[in-house]
């Protein structure tokens, strides 16, 4: 069901009723509510005849101001409960079977003083009934800075105003795709304001309804409001096999878990190598689901069935003992039901047993609602929606962005290296690992993260390691001992993490992968033992993942230098900053490379064999809509999600800092100096977040882009310009600054607003500065409280 909301800014301009009437015959709108008629409701009733809507409910415009209207099918039960200038309230029901539900369409204040009328109308409306509740229109008012696209500060007090209204209220917003903003005002340059004032919002029961909701904003050129289309759709249904077994929590519930766990491991023999420990856990998955299923089967379906008898129970004023057996029997299964969404809600900084059942459901639906992809557009701008053909284009992309290019240039590259590792430095590195160490590197895993391919999330090994741990060990010392990752072992699925609101092309989403607790034990005993070493062997430009650096430090020296270059009065004396944007750089870095960049680093052959065996043994399989598709072998890339990845990728960065490092050397590059004494800062890098600093002049641009294609020739990385950036200092000539842009190709003349999370300095500092901050903890704040 379809229901479309629009300010139309006059409901008797014929271009309008038009648009108006093509919108709600090709979309099927059963609800059409209109703000802004500026006309008598018995003007605008007469529009029902052209809209096919029979059911009508309006308020009158004072003069050319105001006026709304509800239209409805007559297939609808609609039931108009109260109404005036600025809201109609209604309770519909779709049908005979489905549930009765509150449908508020408002049209907020204009004038920023009386807007606290209606957020007191909103609290007041919402004492009135406790039916699952959605409110759409014009609120006249943004929820947070961000959803303002023009220059003048935006008002704060009146935005917390709004967000304070919902919070109280329980309304969550629906989000939306197309355009971020429904409101322009259609003026050029900086006069020009767009905004997001329209918005429907529900509470978590009528979301629970309609769980695939969606806003969409539409566009029409007669008015300066977005039209909203709100998709009323529940739960789709598909035939999808998921083809995903997972261990279950609640499984430990029963007090024959663990002996259960110990005959099964005990019956799948012995256990020599990872192979034969994952040959072994395979059979223990089939033992405890085929067990778990007979025992507890449908959790859900049980609880509603006790609750049903126990109602039963108490109206025949039956037995107390009868009472309390059946009663004491849902409280388990309430315990058991929070645990099953607990584990699917991917939240562990809450404890089970505190009965946060509704807070664990919400949350996993809204993550599941939010991963689930319903069409993409390809390369040549076509959309799909047909499941087979997704399922295809996503294999295929993958496989395209993990596959080796074999015309790269490495050795000018690798011949920068410097031999940092020391004997003993590979001497302790090499050393066989203890009992405790492996057993460390198993516990120091999060219990619920999201397990492998097997299943298998770290809380089962950990719950169970004295049955396991001997076979564990040794196996992970054969691996040490023979440098072979047995087949199956690194087998990692690719869970798809929308990185924008509304996703609809593959490089809207960032890959993470899920690897075996198996694996992940190896890659943390290298990580352990790597660590402690690489505040020696990486360059001290580089500010992650090395002990005693934080990202503060990158931080700090990027604001200094940014001040610096954009208050520096010696024309002579013009710095600039670069922001370099590299493209799925994990996934790009080449094996090859990184073989021979540690190899010239100076580590040992035989730690260099253990680490390429992690990296080139996996094998990818890709968790889509639920569905594990086709697995396929890498020829490239690190993943994002195996431990040792992030360490490894500093070890490709430090390629950049080299040749940088080279340049500096030589004269040919010239840092930034803040003052005479001062150290040159040429970059800072945090990972792949590359900041680079240089004098601004077309020389020292043509030089650093050299430096850049050798990079990027060498490692396999890929710059995207679309997303690079440079800053200029306030005295550097224009012609200057568009030289510099067309060397290095970039589109933004300025920074976003911040650097590793941090405002930039861009003239005075000032409170509003870190109201983006402000915005992003409020609503990470509400969207927590959202689905309590």
């Amino acid at each position: 069901m379809n229901c479309l909301s629009w300010n139309c800014r006059g409901a008797a301009n014929k271009p309008t009723v038009r648009e108006l009437v093509g919108m709600v015959k090709s979309s099927q709108a059963k609800i059409v509510f209109l703000c802004e008629t500026r006309q008598s409701s018995e003007k605008v009733k007469r529009l029902h005849g052209r809209l096919g809507l029979k059911g009508f409910s309006g308020v009158s415009s004072n003069g050319l101001s105001g006026g709304l209207a509800l239209f409805w099918c007559d297939s609808l039960h609609v039931e108009v409960q109260s109404s005036n200038e600025r809201y109609i309230d209604a309770y519909v029901r779709l049908s005979d079977h489905d549930p009765l539900w509150r449908l508020t369409c408002v049209y907020g204040e204009p004038r920023t003083e009386n807007r606290h009328n209606m957020w007191t109308i909103m609290q007041n409306l919402k004492q009135q009934s406790d039916l699952p509740w959605c409110v759409i229109g014009d609120f006249n008012e943004a929820l947070w800075s961000f959803e303002h696209f023009f220059t003048t500060p935006c008002n704060e007090a009146q935005m917390l105003a709004f967000r304070d209204t919902l919070e109280v209220c329980g309304l969550i917003d629906l989000g939306f795709s197309g355009l971020p903003f429904t409101y322009e005002n259609k003026q050029k340059g900086r006069k020009n304001v767009r905004v997001r004032l329209d918005r429907a919002v529900a509470d978590n029961r009528w979301r629970d309804i309609f769980s695939e909701a969606h806003v969409v904003h539409k566009v029409s050129p007669c008015s300066d409001h977005s039209p909203l289309m709100l998709k009323c759709i529940k739960e789709e249904r598909n035939n999808i096999r998921t083809n995903f077994r997972r261990y279950e929590t609640y499984w430990e519930r029963d007090e024959s878990l663990p002996e259960r766990v110990a005959a099964a491991w005990e019956k799948a023999g012995q256990k020599f190598s990872l192979g034969d420990i994952r040959s072994g856990l395979a059979k223990i998955m089939m033992e405890l689901h085929a067990w778990g299923k007979e025992k507890f089967g449908n959790i859900i379906k049980e609880l509603e069935q006790s609750r049903t008898r126990l109602e039963e129970l108490m109206r025949m004023n039956a037995d107390r003992n009868e009472i309390r057996k059946v009663s004491d029997h849902m409280q388990e299964l309430l315990y058991r039901e929070e645990m099953l969404w607990m584990q699917r809600s991917r939240v562990d900084w809450l404890r089970e047993g505190d009965r946060n059942t509704n807070f664990f459901q919400s949350r996993a639906v809204w993550q599941a609602r939010k991963n689930k992809v319903k069409r993409l557009i390809d390369d040549e701008g076509c959309s799909h929606g047909d499941h087979k053909v997704l399922s295809s284009m996503v294999t295929s992309y993958f496989q395209t962005s993990f596959t080796c290019d074999t015309t790269l240039e490495q050795q000018s590259l690798l011949d920068l290296y410097e031999e940092k590792v020391t004997p003993g430095m590979n001497e302790q590195l090499c050393a066989e690992f203890s009992e405790k160490e492996i057993s460390d590197s198993l516990f120091q895993m999060g219990p619920l993260k999201a397990p492998g391919k097997d299943g298998f999330p770290a809380r089962f090994f950990q719950r169970n390691w004295l049955v396991m741990k001997a076979e564990i060990v040794k196996a992970v010392h054969d691996f040490f001992r023979t440098g072979c990752m047995p087949e199956g072992v690194n087998e990692t699925v690719i869970v798809l993490i929308p990185k924008v609101d509304d996703p609809v092309r593959l490089t809207d989403f960032r890959p993470i992968s899920l690897c075996n607790v198996i694996y992940k034990i190896v890659a943390k005993c290298l990580v352990n033992s790597l660590r402690p070493i690489l505040d020696d062997i990486i360059s001290p430009y580089q500010s992650v993942f090395v002990p005693g650096r934080l990202i503060t430090d990158n931080a700090l020296l990027a604001f200094e230098c940014l001040h610096f270059l954009q208050h520096e009065k010696n024309p002579e004396n013009n710095f600039c900053a670069y922001k370099l944007d590299l493209s799925k750089a994990y996934d790009r870095v080449d094996w090859g490379f990184l073989k021979q960049a540690m190899e010239k680093l100076g580590f040992s052959h035989q730690w260099v064999q253990w680490i390429m065996t992690c990296v080139t043994s996996v094998r990818y399989s890709v968790k889509f809509n639920g569905a594990i598709l086709d697995s396929f072998a890498p020829t490239r890339g690190l993943r994002q999600g195996d431990p040792v990845s992030a360490f490894l990728f500093l070890f490709v960065a430090d390629g950049l800092s080299a040749l940088l490092r080279q340049g500096v050397e030589s004269q040919e590059f010239q840092p930034l100096k803040i003052c005479n004494r001062a150290l040159g800062i040429s970059h800072l890098l945090f990972a792949d977040d590359t900041l680079l600093f240089f004098k601004a002049n077309t020389t020292q641009a043509t030089y650093v882009k050299s430096i850049i294609q050798r990079y990027t020739r060498a490692t396999g990385q890929l710059i995207n310009p679309q997303k690079c950036s440079i800053q200029f200092g306030d005295n550097c000539p224009v012609d200057t600054q568009n030289e510099i842009g067309q060397v290095l190709q970039v589109q933004k003349m300025e920074f976003e607003g911040k650097y590793l999370g941090l405002p930039t300095p861009d003239g005075r500092m000032h409170k509003g500065k870190f109201q983006m901050l402000q915005a992003s903890l409020s609503k990470r704040i509400m969207a927590w409280g959202d689905t309590l």
